[in-house]
């Protein structure tokens, strides 16, 4: 059940061989490095921060706190300083660590099953 669930749940490629699975290992693990860098990169460069506007519109919206629209930038600003953004944010970045953790503890649980999968078909 959990192997058809990961298999569903993401995008992976199947190797077809032991060998196969080697090699697309270490290219996850390049590819991880450069998404890290990429999102420091892109934390650095966003200057709209939490707050973005839907293209054609003159509404902005706040990210982290839901149903908060803005028509000028200076209730932007007013908003960006308010305690109850900065308690949002904080969430967010909690929720957003705790669901990171979770991914990262599935993905091990399911290498841990395949490996024995593996093993197990080796035996037979």
């Amino acid at each position: 059940m959990y192997k058809t669930a990961y298999l569903f749940s993401s995008i992976i490629h199947i190797p077809n061989s032991l060998e196969e699975e080697s090699e697309t290992s270490n290219k996850k693990d390049e590819s991880d490095s450069n998404k890290e860098k990429n999102d420091v990169d892109d934390e650095n460069n966003n200057t709209d921060g939490p707050i973005r506007t839907h293209p054609g519109n003159k509404v902005s919206y706040c990210v982290h706190c839901k149903g908060k629209t803005f028509l000028n930038q200076e209730s932007v600003d007013k908003h960006l300083s308010s305690k109850n953004h900065l308690k949002n944010v904080k969430k967010t970045k909690k929720n957003n660590e705790k669901a990171e953790e979770a991914r990262k503890r599935f993905i091990e649980r399911m290498d841990k099953i395949d490996k024995r999968i593996w093993k197990h078909m080796k035996l037979c």
